[in-house]
């Protein structure tokens, strides 16, 4: 019994008179008080992401332009348009572009690794004893 007075008193001291210790503080115990202070934290929560999203639009908007003014100047730089520099590489530019139709080996002349195991030797032996 004697633990607990103690305990109380600690309490009494610390927290007050007939106090908890939980209670909210004052400026937080009206419900509207309340709800003041959230719509005011929460306004303020708004207005700091607006204003990183603006900075960030800025930067992008600054940054898309430095890559357009670097593309301009290194067309100048090198004299040339984007066509006359697929003309100057010719052919080449165009199978880069396009995949070729025309396998690169016919297909009779295609040489199977020792070992393989696809159909396709199989089926050329028994194509042939067909014909």
């Amino acid at each position: 019994m004697r633990k607990a007075e103690i305990l109380d008193a600690q309490d009494d001291a610390r927290y007050g008179k007939g106090k908890r210790g939980d209670e909210l503080p004052k400026e937080l115990q009206r419900r509207q008080d309340r709800l003041d202070a959230l719509r005011k934290a929460k306004a303020e929560l708004e207005a700091e992401a607006a204003a990183d999203n603006a900075r960030r639009r800025e930067q992008q908007a600054r940054a898309a332009e430095e890559q357009a003014a670097e593309a301009a100047a290194a067309t100048e730089d090198n004299g040339k348009t984007d066509a006359e520099s697929e003309a100057a590489l010719g052919p080449l530019s165009k199978r880069r572009s396009k995949r070729s139709a025309e396998p690169a080996v016919p297909a009779g002349e295609r040489s199977w690794p020792a070992g393989c195991r696809s159909t396709r030797p199989r089926l050329q032996a028994s194509q042939a004893r067909i014909r």
